[in-house]
């Protein structure tokens, strides 16, 4: 007799009870919607229908991982950012809604209606390319990883996102892999303290990569290494954003100012925190005249 969806449900549900506690049944419906590819609302109305036998496999699987405490999008290798779905690997860090922010902040400077060129620096999934591209058909842009793994995700979600033909991924060092210039350079380099790696959440420590987290002694060594070549690479009157973390604004404004950017503005989060700076190049850049405004 072939199991049901709602049998599949309570098997999940009470497998996760001991490690979700009162959460189980909301984490264990989300889990298994997630690797079915289902909606969430199909397991409340089509509780009687039959699974086979390999799909029921493939959730018990799922959820053994999820008990081990794997999250949700490493377990199914997607994650969704922005208004899309991207795959994921060991390769990349996991999106999160935080990065949105430097997204938001830099479709606030791309007009709509003319050509604009975007590097985006140390580009993981691909994540901030694309979803500026999906925002600017008339964009195009070319992201960079020193990851080969990385480079190949990216590259699969460009394809999956039909945005292959406007955005190209290659293997190199931030800015050093690249020539020419161009109107918009993004980031989100790794801004973590080495000391500060132990006190994070124990998902983000075992299933992030390591080198796109450790920001070095004060969290701004990817920085330093990071703006003198965005300075390089930006045209005239074109834009650098940046995520950062917490408590992190003054000091990349500096950083900023130092290699000839100006701060323009500092964009928060959904929760309040500083998350992503602007500066744009322009000649008499003077940090003691900035005063950085929200965008």
């Amino acid at each position: 007799m072939s199991d049901t969806l709602d049998s599949v449900v309570t098997t999940v549900c009470d497998r996760l009870a001991d490690t979700h506690g009162a959460d189980a049944w909301r984490f264990g419906r989300r889990l298994i919607a997630a690797v079915l590819d289902i909606d969430g609302a199909v397991l409340i109305a089509a509780g009687d229908m039959a699974l086979p036998s390999d799909r029921v496999a493939m959730v018990l699987q799922a959820v053994e991982r999820a008990a081990l405490g794997e999250p949700i999008s490493r377990i199914v290798g997607r994650r969704g950012f922005w208004d899309f779905d991207l795959e994921i690997s060991a390769d990349t860090l996991d999106p999160r809604s935080d990065t949105e922010t430097v997204v938001e902040a830099a479709l606030c400077r791309i007009p709509a209606d003319r050509p604009a060129t975007v590097a985006d620096l140390g580009t993981g999934s691909g994540c901030l390319l694309l979803a500026v591209l999906a925002e600017r058909p008339l964009a195009t842009g070319i992201g960079i990883d020193l990851s080969e793994g990385a480079v190949h995700q990216a590259r699969r979600n460009a394809v999956a996102l039909d945005l292959d033909r406007r955005a190209k991924f290659i293997v190199g060092d931030w800015a050093d892999a690249l020539c020419g210039s161009f109107d918009v350079v993004l980031s989100n380099p790794p801004y973590i303290r080495t000391d500060a790696m132990v006190a994070l959440d124990e998902v983000v420590r075992r299933y992030d990569p390591p080198s796109a987290l450790d920001g070095g002694p004060d969290g701004l060594q990817a920085y330093r290494r990071l703006m003198p070549g965005t300075a390089e690479i930006l045209k005239e009157g074109g834009m650098a954003v940046v995520e950062i973390g917490f408590g992190q604004a003054f000091s990349i404004c500096r950083i900023f100012h130092d290699v000839g950017l100006t701060p323009i503005a500092i964009r928060s989060d959904l929760s309040g925190i500083q998350r992503a700076v602007t500066a744009k190049k322009c000649w008499n850049s003077d940090l003691s005249t900035v005063r950085c405004r929200r965008s």
